[in-house]
């Protein structure tokens, strides 16, 4: 697991409305991704949580996903900013968007706002 803000799998997660499966002593719960991350490179995770796996729903085939980064350095692989969006689209109009974005704030972000300006 990583806090990073600009952690690519965590962007497409994001967009993807995926949750974590935590376990401690052997009792599982569930707890959405996108309020798993709790400032930069912090978690809420408490001491003996183990993730034990991540879900989300495989988009059906009218949904749209992209994902998009940006990387200036020549040596790393590292994104400077990325972006994820979800279209669930009915007919040629938009249904559902989901948009996730990393390196523009402290954790990844959910632009569930932007996202609503999209919609219809």
């Amino acid at each position: 697991m990583n806090a990073s803000p600009i952690g690519d799998l965590s962007i497409c997660l994001l967009a993807l409305n995926a949750d974590l499966v935590l376990e401690q002593k052997g009792i599982e719960w569930q707890l959405p991704l996108r309020d798993f991350f709790s400032g930069y490179k912090q978690l809420r995770l408490e001491t003996g949580e183990l993730e034990k796996r991540i879900e989300f729903i495989e988009p059906a085939d009218h949904v749209r996903f992209n994902f998009e980064k940006v990387a200036h350095r020549e040596y790393l692989d590292i994104a400077s900013v990325n972006t994820a969006c979800g279209l669930e689209l009915q007919g040629q109009r938009v249904k559902q968007v989901t948009i996730a974005a990393g390196g523009v704030a402290a954790i990844p972000l959910l632009l569930r706002k932007t996202a609503s300006v999209l919609v219809n």
